[in-house]
């Protein structure tokens, strides 16, 4: 995953691997993209649509309430981690 800022080259920020979740944040929060997701050998990507999710919830609501709940263990997954590098850079620096 790749932070584009407004001047230089894009910063790698975080290596995923098969089964790994992005978009999360943009889903839940109906924001933008905040990063682009760059694949270093072949990938099959799936995408759920705001249409689609919305579908679901009208469709089917247990199943996309695990889809909620997927999505949130993602996340938390995701600030755990940061937070575990943060305060390691934290440590080394300060």
């Amino acid at each position: 995953m790749f932070l584009t800022g407004q001047s230089g080259p894009p910063v790698a920020v975080r290596a995923m691997g098969p089964g790994a979740i992005v978009g999360e944040v943009a889903s839940l929060l109906g924001l933008p993209r905040s990063a682009d997701v760059i694949c270093q050998e072949p990938a099959r990507v799936l995408c759920l649509t705001h249409s689609t999710i919305q579908r679901l919830k009208a469709e089917d609501p247990d199943l996309a309430a695990l889809l909620a709940l997927i999505l949130a263990r993602s996340l938390a997954v995701k600030v755990t981690q940061t937070n575990a590098l943060l305060f390691r850079s934290q440590a080394r620096h300060g």
